[in-house]
C-alpha cells in the first residue's frame, strides 16, 4: 500500500489545471466545440465483499464498470449539432468520440482523455425568465473512457 505523506505539496509556479486550459472536440465535427460550460464523466466499478466462514469478509470481487456523462452547451452550439444531425435530432447521431484535452502551463504538456462511443440520450431545452444565456445540459451514454494509454 502506498503511503501518502502528511504534508503540503510543493507549489510549482502556483498553477494547476483550470477551465481555461480545457479543449473539447467531437470526432464527428470538424471544428472545436467552444460553447461548452460543463462536461462531466465518470466510471464506476462494482465491488462486493465475499464471505466464507464467520461473519467477516475474506475477499473482494469486482463486477461491471458503468459510465455516466453529460455535457452542457450553449443553445447556439446545440443548434449547430442539430443542423448536422439526421432529421435535426441529436439522438439519431451515430456514436462518436469526445476528446477532452487539458494543457498544463507548468510542464507545457497536454493530457488527453477520450470518451468512447458517445451518443446523446436527450434533446431538451429549458429557458427561464431573465436568463442571459441559454445553456442546455445534455445527458450522454458512453461505453468507455480512455485515460492515457488505458481504456477503462
Amino acid at each position: 500500500m502506498q503511503v501518502i505523506p502528511n504534508e503540503n505539496p510543493i507549489l510549482i509556479n502556483g498553477s494547476t489545471y483550470n477551465w481555461a486550459q480545457v479543449r473539447i472536440q467531437f470526432s464527428n465535427m470538424t471544428t472545436p466545440i467552444i460553447g461548452v460550460t460543463n462536461i462531466s464523466y465518470s466510471s464506476v466499478r462494482e465491488f462486493e465483499n465475499v464471505y466464507g466462514t464467520g461473519d467477516q469478509p475474506i475477499a473482494r470481487s469486482s463486477g461491471n464498470v458503468t459510465y455516466e456523462a453529460s455535457i452542457t452547451l450553449f443553445k447556439d452550439e446545440v443548434k449547430r449539432i442539430q443542423d448536422a444531425s439526421p432529421l435535426g435530432d441529436i439522438t439519431l447521431l451515430e456514436p462518436f468520440e469526445i476528446v477532452v484535452s487539458y494543457r498544463s502551463d507548468i510542464a507545457d504538456k497536454i493530457t488527453t482523455e477520450v470518451l468512447k462511443n458517445v451518443q446523446f440520450t436527450s434533446n431538451a431545452t429549458a429557458i427561464a425568465q431573465n436568463d442571459k444565456t441559454i445553456s442546455i445540459e445534455l445527458p450522454l451514454i458512453i461505453a468507455g473512457i480512455k485515460r492515457g494509454n488505458n481504456l477503462f
